[in-house]
């Protein structure tokens, strides 16, 4: 029930905005058709948007309070303190049990409204199924003297058999509007939406809001049909009197006053005014915004990295009583070295998670969604080490007064047209056994997501296997579907390349102030996997390329570790990428405040084929 309430509450308050603007700035202009389809639009949303949940966040500080010099206390005593007084005047279950007589109250009006709907609904068909119905095109004319008003309802249309030939013409060029644009299908929707909010007055007003904008629809179009406009108005005055308006029905004679008249007239507008539809998007920016949910995260002092204008903020929400402090704080906060700004790529967009690291300390953040970063606490004289996966590693000076902007620039290896050889400098196509079974499959066939493991077995350890099958080589590809758990591992010979990193308890660092190298550094690092790399030739065959991106871990002594592929791209060039991981010679190690440290690094390995 309390979900609910919640729902209907959101969905009378879009339907309400919705109505506002319409009957501020929209009721009185021309565009008829813009006008329909934004009332549609606001019943849909009405009705759609309150499922949804929207949420903004708020982050907070996690660390010792000490280190933020900011006062803490417990969020559920502050609030006790201030509704304290008044749950003891009104104890929850009389707020329960008032909550269970409204929404009893509510129930009853739904009930009645469908039964009334039901009843009038009853009342047509009655009528359909006794008179005599005459088929014309595209309508079903239903004559009966029961109802003297003339309407439509889905695509009959109800006449009362006294009337004149020239009426008849008249009021069957309106009613047929109706029928060719489905209008009965937005007063079903009108319906719905007043059935559940019939508590909402303006539910009721925006269920004639419709029928109003159906009839001038349907007059504009009516009046380019008839030959005598005078006529026409004519015959809508004689149908005023003695008609009788059913809830989901278009009636000729409805809602006749000095403004339907008015809007007959045919008058130019500027197309510009069509623009005020716009007017509703700050009532849904500021729906949105009243709806939303806050999202908390704490977060650590060593990844601090919201602003102080936010810290403010958040200070300012816990509690009163605390406000002259915790501002004093900030202010003396203000006071400390603090950095701000940008990490961007060389073509302008973010980069979301770069390292940001106070070189010679553990002090260190990364970078949001938008590349943005905060730090504070910096010494003088420092330097700022920026790292990101695939770019160059970037080491500057921080500066105090103005927010900065960090380009980094793309470190891309383009490995040219290689191939993959067996020892002999053969040129095979493999076996492929998949979850243990030999496939005629070709490795392109196989989605490289749906592999858990690869196996690579070549020459004698392939053949005393497979037999004479195992002559090319052997890929065994073990999928997904039977594995329970464990990591996506590749393997070369009999030997699996997810291995151990030498079993300590300490993960590696992914953050430190000196970086792995290659011997050499990049331009050998890119000159080595030229020279090593064996393109695999059934990927040259189909012009398979692309950038796998692998993970490894250089450990304290250099050695190149735990191999996986992060990003894959297609299992041959995966496995070709993972075996030049594998042979690497010993890295420099990095280093974290002048010690070895084991890193866990990331690597782009580009497969491209030249033009020939």
């Amino acid at each position: 029930m309390e979900a609910y309430a919640f729902y209907l509450i959101k969905s009378i308050a879009w339907l309400t905005g919705f109505a506002v603007i319409y009957f501020v700035f929209l009721r009185n202009e021309r565009f008829f058709t813009l006008k329909r389809y934004y009332l549609i639009a606001g019943i849909i949303l009405s009705l759609a948007l309150p499922l949804f949940s929207f949420h903004y966040r708020i982050e907070i500080p996690a660390g010792s309070p000490a280190s933020h010099d900011f006062p803490t206390f417990q969020a559920d005593q502050a609030l006790q303190s201030v509704t304290g007084n008044l749950t003891k005047d009104k104890p929850e279950r009389v707020i329960s049990r008032y909550a269970v007589y409204i929404f009893m109250i509510y129930i009853t009006g739904l009930i009645f409204l469908i039964f009334r709907l039901a009843r009038n609904a009853r009342v047509i068909y009655n009528t359909i199924s006794s008179a005599k119905i005459k088929t014309l095109d595209r309508i079903r004319l239903v004559r009966v003297s029961e109802l003297p008003g003339s309407f439509s309802f889905f695509n009959y249309v109800f006449i009362n058999p006294t009337m004149k030939e020239n009426e008849l013409e008249i009021i069957m060029n309106h009613e047929l509007v109706h029928v060719d644009q489905k209008h009965w299908l937005d007063l079903c929707l009108v319906e719905m939406i007043r059935l559940l909010q019939w508590i909402n007055p303006f539910a009721w007003v925006y269920i004639r809001l419709m029928k109003q904008n159906h009839e001038y629809i349907a007059d504009q179009v009516a009046l380019q049909r008839v030959p005598d406009q005078a006529a026409y108005r004519a015959v809508l005055v004689n149908q005023l009197f003695g008609s009788r308006i059913f809830s989901l029905t278009n009636s000729f004679s409805y809602s006749i006053t000095k403004r339907r008249f008015e809007m007959m007239k045919k008058i130019d507008f500027s197309p510009y005014r069509k623009m005020k539809i716009f007017l509703v998007v700050p009532v849904i920016a500021i729906l949105f915004y009243a709806f939303a949910e806050p999202e908390y995260h704490y977060v650590s002092a060593s990844d601090n990295v919201f602003s102080i204008a936010r810290q403010e903020a958040l200070i300012t929400k816990e509690s009163d009583r605390s406000s002259e402090n915790l501002a004093a704080a900030v202010r003396e906060d203000l006071k400390e070295n603090q950095v701000r700004g940008s990490i961007v790529r060389q073509d302008g967009k973010p980069l979301h998670g770069a390292a940001i690291i106070v070189k010679g300390t553990t002090t260190g953040t990364t970078s949001d969604v938008n590349g943005y970063f905060y730090l504070k606490n910096i010494p003088e004289g420092s330097s700022l080490v920026i790292s990101f996966v695939g770019f160059r590693t970037r080491i500057i000076e921080p500066d105090f007064k103005t927010e900065m902007r960090i380009t980094l620039i793309d470190e891309v290896f383009n490995l040219d047209d290689m191939k993959i050889t067996d020892s002999e400098g053969r040129e095979p196509h493999p076996l492929i056994v998949l979850d243990g079974v030999v496939t005629d499959k070709k490795i392109r066939d196989i989605d490289s997501w749906t592999i858990y493991s690869i196996s690579v077995l070549k020459d004698q350890a392939a053949t005393d296997k497979y037999g004479e099958k195992g002559m090319n080589g052997v890929l065994e590809i073990t999928t997904k579907k039977d594995q329970i758990s464990g990591e996506r591992t590749i393997s070369a010979g009999n030997i699996e390349i997810s291995s151990s990193y030498g079993g300590k308890e300490e993960s590696p660092y992914v953050i430190v102030e000196a970086m792995p190298e290659f011997p050499g550094g990049r331009e050998n690092l890119r000159l080595w996997l030229s020279q090593n790399m064996k393109y695999p030739e059934e990927a040259k065959i189909n012009k398979i390329a692309g950038r796998v991106y692998v993970t490894f871990v250089v450990n304290s002594t250099g050695k190149v570790l735990d191999a996986k592929v992060a990003v894959p791209v297609n299992p041959l060039l995966d496995a070709e990428a993972i075996r030049l991981i594998k042979i690497m010679p010993d890295w420099k190690p990095g280093s974290q405040m002048g010690r070895p440290v084991d890193v866990r690094f990331s690597l782009p390995v580009e497969f491209s084929l030249n033009d020939n």
